[in-house]
């Protein structure tokens, strides 16, 4: 199992693209993610993930995932991941050596990205329709 965190910053979606020297997924454009080791909870997992991988400081919002996102596994088969929503709170995108870009992406165009890992344009278009219902509800 590996979470995910959609960072977001007003109606923006933090998107990293995977390091070209990864041996899975390389070039391919994805959120915070990562494995859960065996002594952490899924949101502890996440919070350091997001340490690791931005640097940054986030709000996650919820205890319970946003989604569940299938993923193609390395050696074959399928993942399990559970993808969070998470607030932007503080701080600047401090690039790991896990990816070679950073952007952040209109939550509406998101889906849309060209070279998105398997399986996250869905829960991609998840996200824009719950951002979307929240706004029209004001």
């Amino acid at each position: 199992m590996f979470v995910a965190g959609l960072i977001l910053k007003g109606d923006e979606v933090l998107m990293l693209r995977r390091s070209h020297a990864k041996s899975f997924g390389a070039g391919k454009w994805e959120p915070v993610s990562g494995g859960v080791l065996p002594h952490e909870s899924p949101l502890e997992a996440l919070l350091r993930e997001v340490f690791e991988e931005t640097g940054l400081s986030v709000e996650v919002l919820g205890e319970e995932p946003f989604a569940v996102w299938m993923m193609p596994a390395p050696g074959g088969g399928e993942v399990e991941g559970q993808v969070f929503v998470c607030r932007h709170t503080g701080g600047e995108v401090a690039k790991s050596n896990e990816h070679d870009a950073v952007r952040w992406v209109r939550i509406a165009a998101a889906a849309d990205i060209r070279g998105l890992m398997p399986g996250l344009d869905t829960v991609l278009h998840d996200l824009a329709a719950r951002f979307t219902e929240a706004a029209a509800a004001g």
